[in-house]
């Protein structure tokens, strides 16, 4: 080989360095790079799953510090999560048991239940449903229920959660004061004296011997 063939291979080589120098250079360029990128994409993951864990607990938070019961359970009836007002209230837990609301409805007011649900599942949200619940030893509770669906990311329904108002209370003092009514009724009707319940507008009821002593039907004093 003589030295003409020589330095052209010496040059070659020389390029040949040189190129590979330089897409090493590139190469360690673009590595860090998309360490960069990566490591912001970490980055930016890390802060969503913490901002979604906050919003989440605060949701949590505020359902579990609720005063009425709030529950919410799969589109069988099975209880998901519940707050301590509904622990309380129902008598059950359950994370110590599985519960299904279904089987606390009263019989007189399932028809009414199936109803209920099936305008839920349609509408997405049902509003003052009222009935009556079989709890903890079977004591009898009127329950009012605002309640709404729950979709999951595909837009479809995969439970329900509802706000739970404890109105026994209330019902049994309507039924007292129907009962009441009623025995007044029988009262009035039945006396041999003649009577007449009137407020400062209008008559409100005359028994049968006061139309009888006057001689008008009950239509002619209502």
């Amino acid at each position: 080989m003589d030295s003409k063939e020589v330095v052209l291979l010496k040059k070659a080589l020389e390029r040949q360095k040189k190129a590979r120098q330089q897409a090493e250079r590139i190469l360690e360029e673009k590595s860090n790079e998309l360490y960069e990128v990566a490591s912001h994409l970490r980055e930016s993951n890390a802060k969503l799953e913490n901002l979604l864990s906050e919003k989440t607990s605060e949701l949590d938070g505020v359902f579990i510090n609720i005063i009425d019961p709030y529950v919410v359970m799969d589109l069988s009836f099975n209880v998901v999560s519940m707050n301590q007002s509904a622990k309380n209230f129902l008598g059950y837990d359950h994370n110590k048991e599985q519960i299904n609301l279904w089987k606390m409805v009263h019989k007189d007011y399932m028809e009414y239940t199936i109803e209920s649900f099936s305008s839920l599942k349609e509408v997405g949200q049902l509003k003052n449903y009222r009935a009556k619940i079989l709890v903890k030893d079977n004591v009898e509770k009127w329950v009012e229920i605002n309640a709404s669906l729950v979709f999951n990311k595909e837009k479809q329904p995969v439970a329900a959660q509802g706000i739970v108002r404890d109105i026994t209370q209330e019902m049994e003092v309507r039924e007292l004061l129907s009962e009441q009514k009623r025995q007044l009724d029988v009262i009035v009707n039945s006396s041999p004296l003649g009577i007449i319940l009137a407020d400062s507008n209008k008559i409100l009821k005359v028994n049968y011997t006061m139309t009888s002593l006057l001689g008008y039907t009950l239509n002619s004093f209502m």
